[in-house]
Parts: structure tokens; sequence; C-alpha cells
């Protein structure tokens, strides 16, 4: 059986689906049998198609996957739907942001079993902090008109279906999770170089490379999401790609390959919880870490396999998770790379040959152009539909954009970072290495768009 893992990540998907669907709309117990036949289906139909073995024990493993998902929906959903009037529970501070003089605190392990984003004008509490908040907790809003942005579903889909505005915070044990607190010291501290070094393009750099969002202008934000590379300013796996592989592949010759997968990976991790940990990121650290396992032991890496391993790890924690648009957007473009871009791509030897009489290098750059707008291309196609469906319009101009803007952010990402540890030693230094480059390839990014 070819890709094992991609038919249990396609039945998960689809027990998600069907389960999480019919939770929101209250079917609930009555309809396990329906869910059960669907699911029955499903599976024989998969099976058929991939024509695996029936005496094989991953035969039942893939089957189990999907009872398994129908009850994590039904533990996630029986969270979910309540009102809790002034009211006092305690939680850690996964990720905390700042936002018009107010504090934004991502409050998990709580004691409603739940995630809850509590908004506070306490400037006392730190990402690590054990609190106790006083308030009432209610659900985000639903939409009251069809095709309006669903706030309710979108942050259930984070795992932070609940919101709390504070009436009182108070910090129960301080740098209980010390690692967040130091990561998010060290963001903090990023921060504030960038926004002397970069002034008003502060805000585009700590988006880019920290994936805070919260200075970033609104007009920039719809600029860069009208001419589609609003992925941009998303950690995704062009950013975790660029820093873990970096690291790793720095490292590896002078430290040995077991030890620099080690700190490689470590790196990833930390630099996910410092971002925020959104889903297109966690995508991209799972797919990473089994590109540098596979590099250790000599193994190719498959990416669908890959990709399935992601989304099983991703649902297998929240199934709601199916109906972020980031979920549909990372994965619909890893699969339009995957699969449409090697149909689509030309054969380089024929192009070679059309060139005989061009020189080495432009011969380079013709082929590295031509393969550059194909995979844009492809990945447009696969996300096309989402696309259309979330946000009711499509701009064919961000194919030709995106050719030009993507090659780019590496040198952006790299140089951001150099400007941060540089800022650390000296802020002068971060001056000389950051500040010229980088304002003008954003200049150049704004002209574009």
């Amino acid at each position: 059986m070819k890709r094992p893992l991609l038919s249990a990540a396609v039945t998960q998907l689809i027990a998600a689906v069907i389960s999480t669907y019919c939770y929101r709309e209250k079917l609930h117990w009555s309809a396990v049998p329906v869910i059960v036949l669907v699911g029955i289906l499903a599976f024989e139909v998969l099976r058929i198609c991939v024509r695996f073995n029936k005496n094989s024990c991953l035969y039942y493993l893939i089957f189990l996957i999907f009872p398994v998902t129908i009850i994590r929906t039904g533990i996630v959903s029986d969270r979910l739907g309540k009102c809790y009037e002034d009211i006092t529970f305690t939680g850690t501070i996964y990720n905390m942001q700042n936002k018009d003089g107010y504090n934004v605190l991502y409050i998990n392990n709580t004691d409603i079993h739940t995630g809850i984003i509590v908004y506070t004008d306490d400037n006392k509490c730190n990402a690590g902090d054990i609190v106790r908040v006083t308030g009432d907790v209610k659900e985000f809003d639903k939409p009251r008109n069809y095709g309006s942005f669903d706030a309710n579903m979108y942050y259930i889909s984070l795992g932070y279906p609940y919101k709390c505005n504070a009436d009182k915070v108070v910090v129960t044990e301080s740098n209980n999770n010390r690692l967040r607190y130091i990561l998010y010291v060290i963001k903090q501290k990023i921060k504030g170089i960038y926004a002397k070094v970069y002034k008003d393009k502060a805000g585009l750099m700590s988006s880019i490379v920290l994936g805070d969002k919260y200075e970033l202008d609104i007009k920039t934000k719809e600029e860069y999401q009208k001419n589609g590379i609003a992925h941009l300013l998303a950690i995704s796996g062009l950013h975790i790609s660029l820093v873990g592989m970096a690291v790793y592949k720095l490292i590896r010759k002078y430290i040995g390959i077991i030890k620099a997968s080690v700190i490689s990976i470590a790196v990833i991790i930390m630099y996910l919880i410092m971002t925020g940990e959104t889903v297109s990121a966690k995508r991209a650290v799972c797919m990473l870490v089994l590109i540098i396992i596979a590099d250790v032991y000599g193994r190719t890496f498959d990416i669908l396999t890959g990709l399935s391993a992601a989304s099983i790890l991703i649902l297998g924690r929240n199934p709601y998770t199916v109906y972020s648009m980031s979920y549909i957007m990372s994965f619909l473009a890893i699969i339009g790379i995957s699969q449409l871009y090697p149909v689509l791509m030309p054969d380089e030897k024929a192009i070679n040959s059309r060139m005989d009489n061009t020189g080495k290098i432009v011969k380079k750059s013709i082929v590295y152009i031509i393969n550059a707008l194909l995979c844009s291309i492809a990945v447009t196609l696969a996300t096309l539909p989402a696309a259309l469906y979330s946000y009711n319009s499509v701009f064919m101009t961000s194919i030709f954009i995106n050719c030009i803007v993507i090659p780019l952010m590496p040198v952006v990402m790299i140089t951001g970072i150099i400007t941060a540890f540089a800022g650390f030693i000296s802020l002068k230094l971060a001056y000389f290495y950051g500040l010229g480059q980088v304002i003008m390839f954003f200049d150049f990014y704004d002209f574009v768009c």
C-alpha cells in the first residue's frame, strides 16, 4: 500500500467534516448511525481506490481513525455554546499581544477546559504566567448575514472559542512556563529594535518575521490581500523552512547530523511558539521535522505523506480546524506544488536546446522565471475554489506579483533576522545591516501593489 498516511488523513478529514457539521446542526447522537454508515462507505471506496490489503493491521488502524475523530469532535463540541457570567477562572498565558493600549491574552489550560482570549488593560502579566481572571465569558459573534465573516467558527478553529472582557486579572504564579516567558521577552525586544530601525515600516517587518500583525496598518493589510500576497504577512512554510533549514545546513557540517537535527528542530519549535502557533506554521513545522528526520535516516521525503501526517496531528487536536481558511489554503497550496506543478513543469532539456546560442546565466535565469511562474499558477489553481468561496474574488495578477516578490522574501527574512541579532549587540550595527536593503524592498513591494 502506497502512502498509508494519506489514506488515514483522508479518512480523518471526512470524519471531521461530517461530525463537526452534525454537532453544529445539533444532530448529536441521533445522527451517529448515519455518520458511521457514511464513514464505512467512504472508507470502503477509499480502500478500493488505494487497493490495500484487508488483512493488514494498517487497515484496521486507519478504520479506527473515523470513530476516534467523531469521539474527539464530541469532546471538543461539549465545551462549546456555553456562557459564563461573572466567573473566575485560572489558566496559563500561552501568548499575548498589545493592541491600542490593552493586552490580548491567549489563555489555555483553564478551569473550563478550553482556550479563552482575554482582553484587559492590566500590564502586569506576561506570557508563561498563571493568572486568575474574573469577568463574563462569552462566545464570539456568529454571522448575521450569509457570507459575512464567521468570527465564532474562526476562533473555534483556532482553539479559542470564548472571549472575556476581564474585570480583574491577578497573576498567581509568575513565569510558570519559563520558555514561553523568555520567547515573549525576546519577541518584544526584537519588535523594539524594528521600531527604532525601520520606523513606519516596523509593523510590516514584525508581521513578516514574527507573525505580529497588531501594529500593521489596515491599508497595508488590504493592499497585500487584494494583490494575493497576504501570505507573506503570515508565518507559513516559507518562513519556517528558511529558519529551520538555514540552521540545519549551517551547523550539520560542524557538529554532526544528529546534533544538528535536534538543535534545528528545537529552534523551529521555539520559533513556532514565539510567532503565535498558527495553523499554517504548525503544518510547516510538522513537515520540516519529517524532512529533517528523513535526511538523518537517509530516506526520501514524500511530500504527500508529510502533508498527511501534519493534517492528522492538527485535526487530531481540534477537528474544527477543518473550517480554518489557514488550514484549507495552506494544504491546498502544498497539493498544488506537489501535484499540479510537476504536470505543468516544462522539459528543461527542450528549453535549453532552443537556446543553444544563449549564455549559461541567461538560460538559468529564463528557466528559473518559467518555473517560478508555473509554480505560482499551480498554487493559484489549487487554492482558487477556496479563495473564491472565502473572498468572493481572485486577482489573476497575483500570479505574476508572487513571481516577483516571493524570490525577494528570503533576502527580507534573512536581513530582518540579522538586524534583530545585531540589535542585541548594538543599535548602530542594526542600522548598518538592515535599514537600506529592507526599506528598498518594502518600497518595491508597495510599488508592485
